[in-house]
């Protein structure tokens, strides 16, 4: 079984002396005991999570907090839970094709001669390009799967993830959504809703998937 909790990115990692707003500090503490909840409900044996030590590194050596969270609950009760960095760095979703959303920006607006919309955009990402990213997910803990796994990913994975994991027959729950998730986040939510209506999830065809050379941006 695997068990995904969605958030906010934000709330994953964290810089120990950098100063943190309180509503910040709130999601925080929110995340962190969810993750204590949750691997004391479900005893995972293995957490894996949509991040990597590229994007720590980025944050001026920021920590993952479910990494920091597993190494106490190891600490304190004698267990051992493995853990898994899930996403893929810049160069490996550059190999698979995976593109930005500047990237799709600029392709729509080539194909449509009009800016596109930040619904339209994230459209588009979630329905095709996340797919790129949590196929990757999926091979980095194929080799957990025959024990239970505590998943943490962006909120919106939850429909695109899950989706994609019940094509392959693999159980899966929703322990927890949207942690930290807020109003910044609306065109993200209003794009799924646009991908959802229009179908967009089942066209493994779309313009944005073929390589750049025959999109004719820029």
């Amino acid at each position: 079984m695997i068990y995904l909790i969605g958030v906010e990115h934000k709330v994953q990692w964290r810089q120990p002396k950098a100063y943190a707003c309180p509503t910040r500090q709130a999601n925080w503490a929110l995340y962190l005991s969810t993750l204590e909840e949750t691997i004391a409900a479900f005893r995972p044996d293995t957490v894996a999570e949509e991040l990597n030590q590229e994007l720590l590194n980025q944050h001026n050596g920021a920590k993952s907090l479910l990494l920091c969270k597993k190494e106490e609950i190891e600490a304190r009760t004698g267990t051992t839970i493995k853990h898994v960095f899930a996403e893929p760095d810049s160069a490996e979703k550059s190999a698979k094709g995976y593109k930005c959303e500047e990237t799709i920006e600029a392709i729509l607006a080539a194909r449509m001669h009009s800016k596109p919309s930040r619904e339209q955009i994230m459209a588009h990402m979630i329905a095709h390009q996340h797919p790129i990213r949590e196929r990757i997910w999926f091979e980095r803990i194929r080799g957990h799967l025959s024990g239970e796994i505590l998943f943490i990913c962006g909120d919106i994975h939850l429909y695109t993830f899950r989706r994609f994991l019940r094509e392959k027959k693999i159980h899966c729950r929703i322990a927890r959504r949207r942690i930290g998730v807020d109003s910044s986040c609306l065109s993200e939510y209003e794009g799924l809703k646009l991908a959802i209506k229009n179908d967009m999830c089942s066209d493994a065809h779309c313009f944005c998937l073929e390589p750049i050379s025959d999109t004719r941006v820029g």
